[in-house]
């Protein structure tokens, strides 16, 4: 069963406000380390993509659009603001023996004072989606 393994945020709280039409997500593509597959990281990317986008509680902005605002790390706020974001989720796969390991970012792009929450995930299995699933 996969598990938060840990997270952080500077801030003690962490509120995003939504606008009329819901809050507007950015997922970029998560980028790989270590040994992991491209295939491992795509299939855990596509399914939390797909998770979201299927919740309904959040307009997706068209991941055309990303490669205008640049990368995740750093992050230039103004750009993905620019691209009709409020919150960029970036993430970052490796595997550790057979566990899959994922780092998920969450910024406030709206706000460039908010820090970044971030959390830590793993699945013992090394099963991209049920770790996709989880988080």
């Amino acid at each position: 069963m996969p598990h938060a393994v840990s997270g952080q945020s500077t801030e003690t709280d962490w509120e995003l406000e939504m606008g009329q039409g819901g809050l507007s997500l950015a997922l970029p593509e998560f980028s790989s380390g270590g040994t992991v597959s491209p295939g491992q990281v795509r299939e855990l990317w596509q399914t939390f993509f797909d998770d979201i986008s299927f919740a309904s509680r959040f307009r997706i902005v068209d991941p055309s659009r990303y490669a205008l605002a640049g990368k995740t790390d750093p992050i230039d706020h103004v750009k993905w603001e620019g691209i009709g974001t409020d919150v960029v989720i970036a993430g970052r796969v490796w595997s550790e023996g057979i566990a899959l390991m994922a780092h998920l970012v969450i910024h406030d792009v709206t706000n460039v004072k908010t820090r970044p929450f971030d959390m830590q995930f793993n699945s013992p299995t090394g099963a991209p989606r049920e770790l996709a699933h989880y988080i």
